[in-house]
């Protein structure tokens, strides 16, 4: 549904938040809309900046990238938001977790058939068309974008985590093989998490109390030897209570990450 529109503005306890995915960099971050005292709401402009989906606020009409996450034209120019953590996995897996749950609407959306109902069609000249917009795009990803930088295909998908000005991006099937990996960027603590039964990788903070946790994957979660307890690794909950905080972090193709982000590092396995 997000290939569809791209951008949805929510409240979501109070908070006011825009959704933003941009299916050509499958890349998706979660702002706050609070800026400068105004509750601002977004839109999808048409433009592309390196590939990247560009905002508009509709108060002012300036235009604002994705993984930027500022304002680049317009009154707002040089105005930041808030990025905040979120989770990208399986409806299943989510629904589990937590089972009162709202969902977007579909019923009521003009698109939602195409959503529900996917179809495709040969056409008269051989080609194969489909109602899902980026259907044929993400196979093709490797065609349009067919170099490698840095020893990463740039058609490879990674986690981009940002803390104290550093980036760092964590190529998503290394962390898929080594399931659970403890790492420091800009000397904090980090918990990078592979999680294949929610098709999730998961970002935390290793900081817990006073304590620096290290963990090591097990069957059925994490366990950390510190404390010797058992947690799960798509919330980030421990069995004696104890929780891990949850660090913003963007999945997108390396392409996009890095063309925003040129200084990061990057973890290969």
């Amino acid at each position: 549904m997000l290939s569809y529109h791209e951008i949805v503005n929510d409240v979501v306890d109070g908070e006011p938040l825009a959704i933003t995915w941009c299916p050509l960099c499958a890349s998706a971050v979660v702002y706050d809309r609070h800026v400068g005292g105004r509750t601002l709401e977004f839109g999808v402009s048409g433009f592309l900046y390196r590939s990247n989906l560009m905002l508009y606020d509709r108060r002012t009409g300036s235009l604002w990238s994705q993984l930027l996450g500022g304002a680049v034209t317009g009154r707002m120019r040089g105005a930041k938001l808030r990025e905040l953590p979120f989770v990208q996995q399986t409806w299943a897996a989510w629904r589990e977790e937590h089972p009162r749950t709202k969902v977007l609407t579909i019923r009521g959306d003009e698109l939602g058939e195409k959503f529900t109902q996917p179809s495709s069609q040969s056409t008269a000249r051989g080609v194969e068309e489909s109602n899902d917009p980026y259907g044929t795009y993400v196979s093709k990803v490797p065609i349009y974008f067919p170099n490698s930088h840095r020893g990463v295909p740039d058609a490879s998908l990674v986690l981009g985590v940002v803390d104290g000005g550093r980036s760092k991006a964590y190529v998503v099937l290394a962390l898929q093989r080594r399931r659970a990996l403890n790492d420091f960027l800009a000397g904090e603590p980090l918990l990078l998490v592979a999680d294949d039964s929610s098709l999730s990788v998961h970002a935390f903070s290793r900081r817990v109390g006073t304590r620096t946790l290290t963990f090591r994957a097990v069957r059925g979660g994490l366990a950390d030897r510190e404390t010797r307890s058992r947690w799960s690794a798509a919330s980030g909950r421990a069995l004696a209570g104890m929780r891990l905080e949850r660090v913003s972090a963007t999945p997108a193709y390396w392409f996009a990450w890095r063309n925003f982000h040129p200084a990061t590092a990057v973890w290969k396995g």
